[in-house]
């Protein structure tokens, strides 16, 4: 997911959303990846790491938080 597009998703703000991403690339949750491209220039891509136990279990609550916002709304 490119970083705006993850900025527009959480509706927050970039410099937010980035102090946030780099705790999360310092717990090795993710990664960042930079590609060019023809019409955006360079483009930060950040990238799931799901060998790291720590990814897994956030995903776990993620997961739970999901499932408890679904079963609150058909309530």
């Amino acid at each position: 997911m490119r970083v705006m597009q993850l900025v527009g998703r959480v509706r927050g703000a970039y410099n937010e959303v980035n102090r946030n991403l780099k705790l999360l690339e310092e717990e090795g949750i993710i990664t960042n990846d930079y590609r060019k491209q023809v019409k955006h220039g360079k483009v930060r891509v950040i990238l799931l790491n799901r060998e790291n136990p720590r990814t897994k279990k956030l995903l776990q609550a993620l997961k739970v938080l999901d499932d408890e916002d679904d079963a609150a709304s058909n309530k």
